[in-house]
């Protein structure tokens, strides 16, 4: 009976260690992903970068102008503006300059459904070369016809960027 007894004490101090152990296993995984996160996320902090402008400027044809569109603070504007930034985000999506994109912002709607734009590129400045007005307004007709909403038919020549 006592043999029995030691028996069941020595499954549980058994189990008492593998648990410990687990649990020991775990806290220390833990430290070693917050140390590597916050490894990664200091030297993306360290990396010099420079924010990147660009004023644009696109067509859509199949869109009927509207009076709401003069009031950019109309819940019409808002609407129609905020589907417009998630189709250009959408442009860059696959391309080179992902990981460098912060933002687009409508700031106009005029008669003909001409839509003006601002375009933000965080550049880390030893890359800063690579990013023309050139290069990023290649990108953007390249994908304009894969990423642009079947909603918007955009006039593909009506497309400007410049730097700023």
């Amino acid at each position: 009976m006592l043999e029995a007894a030691a028996l069941i004490k020595l499954k549980q101090w058994k189990k008492t260690i593998i648990i410990l152990s687990l649990v020991g296993l775990l806290i220390l995984a833990g430290v070693i992903a917050a140390i590597v996160i916050a490894v990664v996320l200091e030297t993306k902090k360290a990396v010099p970068s420079t924010p990147h402008y660009y004023d644009g400027a696109l067509r859509i044809n199949n869109l009927s102008y509207r009076n709401a569109f003069n009031d950019s603070s109309s819940a019409e504007f808002r609407a129609l503006s905020s589907q417009i930034e998630e189709n250009i985000r959408a442009l860059f999506d696959n391309s080179v300059l992902k990981r460098h994109f912060s933002m687009s912002n409508v700031i106009a709607l005029r008669p003909g459904v001409l839509v003006a734009f601002i375009l933000q590129f965080q550049v880390p400045n030893a890359e800063s070369e690579k990013y023309s007005t050139f290069s990023v307004e290649n990108i953007f007709k390249e994908n304009l016809k894969n990423s642009f909403s079947s909603r918007f038919l955009v006039d593909e020549s009506s497309v400007q960027l410049s730097g700023k």
